[in-house]
């Protein structure tokens, strides 16, 4: 009798807990879309930080050549807009795109660091990375502004926006405060409190 007790307030609570999640997130598509979004959210407002700190930190960058960084990260959005636009129109696999831009993106980041442990870290090896993660975001973006349309009826466009929107404002908060942790480093180890 106790087992069965047990079982029916283990049950009560999983509906419980399922009735506080957002209808859309108990469906597999979008959960996996949603999911994908923030970590890729997340992820910018880390490149965000990051960049520029590795520049003015490691590499001593001059406000000249953080210029130059900035414009070098915004310049495929100049050059590749229009042109990403309408090769993605033509595309049929518009998530694959997506995931294979955030895939390109977290590898030249991830070649920063270890550019940085083999002590061939360069500021023309930032500006390369900038331009490379700008590309990448045109792409994921024009591709972006139709997957979710594509994913979602007409009636739940508004639910959807609000969850994506949610998660991109979660990542505004959180990405720049965990960029600049990972890129404070110690020669021994990481520091996750400020030093003098």
């Amino acid at each position: 009798m106790r087992a069965r007790d047990a079982s029916g307030v283990a049950r009560r609570l999983r509906e419980r807990g399922a009735a506080k999640v957002p209808a859309l997130l108990r469906e597999r598509a979008f959960r996996t879309y949603w999911t994908g979004q923030t970590v890729s959210l997340v992820g910018d407002q880390i490149s965000l930080l990051a960049l520029p700190l590795v520049a003015v930190l490691v590499l001593g960058a001059d406000a000249a050549e953080m210029g130059w960084l900035k414009t070098v990260e915004l310049l495929p959005a100049l050059l590749l807009s229009l042109s990403a636009g309408a090769w993605a129109d033509g595309r049929a696999h518009r998530k694959r795109i997506m995931i294979v831009a955030d895939l390109v993106r977290a590898a030249l980041v991830l070649s920063l660091p270890v550019a940085y442990a083999c002590d061939a870290l360069t500021l023309g090896q930032l500006y390369a990375v900038a331009f490379g993660i700008g590309a990448c975001t045109v792409v994921f973006d024009v591709c972006n502004a139709t997957v979710l349309v594509a994913l979602l009826p007409v009636r739940q466009y508004v639910a959807g926006n609000a969850l994506v929107n949610g998660a991109r404002s979660m990542a505004w908060l959180g990405g720049p405060g965990l960029g600049g942790l990972l890129v404070r480093r110690s020669p021994r180890r990481w520091h996750w409190w400020p030093t003098r």
